[in-house]
């Protein structure tokens, strides 16, 4: 409903810019959706001489901001509750990259960075972080769980994955977590060394373990 479209400075070589917003409402026993969406996107594609594609860069936002959500109330989110997902970018025939992938939602961050320098073979090297100062604030947007978030806590997950991705046996991954919360705190450090056969080891140290209700 409502779809908006404008496109400003469309051409090869230049800086086009695609701005899309829409009003959503959809529905169903499951799930809820309301509200508007916006779509921000800045993109430059330059051409060889046999016009196929020598680069391009892009930036992509995207504001979720105003979008009400509920799915069997076990995730609300209001309409004014912080959403946004950006991300820069660029590659060419043989290559893509991923920068500053950011994910904001309420207090919750994600950040990340994902390099494929071979296309062919998905030759890849990523990394993330997750982090939340106080999950207190994620109190509204998880009702069914507020008696273990209502004391509030920390959450920080790190990882990294490197390898070929059409061969898992190439793939190797690292995975760090720190959780605390009311009676419950552990750090749980993954190490995957190939993901086909499952090599790795497990390190999960905690004083206090409680996640009943």
């Amino acid at each position: 409903n409502h779809l908006n479209l404008k496109i400003l400075n469309f051409g090869v070589g230049r800086d086009s810019h695609i701005i899309i917003s829409n009003d959503m409402n959809l529905s169903n026993a499951i799930y809820a959706v309301a509200g508007p969406v916006a779509f921000d996107l800045v993109t430059n594609i330059s051409l060889n001489k046999d016009k196929s594609v020598k680069n391009a860069v892009f930036q992509l936002k995207i504001d979720l901001t105003k979008l009400a959500i509920n799915y069997q109330d076990a995730f609300v989110k209001d309409k004014n509750d912080p959403f946004i997902i950006a991300f820069n970018g660029s590659g060419n025939q043989n290559s893509l990259s991923f920068e500053d992938f950011k994910i904001q939602f309420k207090n919750l961050a994600l950040s990340a960075n994902a390099k494929i320098s071979n296309l062919k073979t998905l030759t890849t090297k990523a990394n993330f972080d997750l982090s939340s100062p106080d999950l207190k604030k994620l109190l509204e947007v998880l009702p069914k769980h507020k008696n273990l978030l209502q004391d509030g806590g920390t959450l920080k997950i790190t990882g990294n994955v490197s390898g070929d991705f059409i061969d898992n046996k190439k793939i190797s991954a690292i995975l760090q977590s720190d959780l605390k919360l009311k009676n419950t705190d552990f750090s749980l450090k993954l190490i995957e060394k190939s993901i086909e056969p499952l090599v790795g080891s497990i390190d999960l140290k905690s004083d206090t373990f409680n996640l009943g209700a």
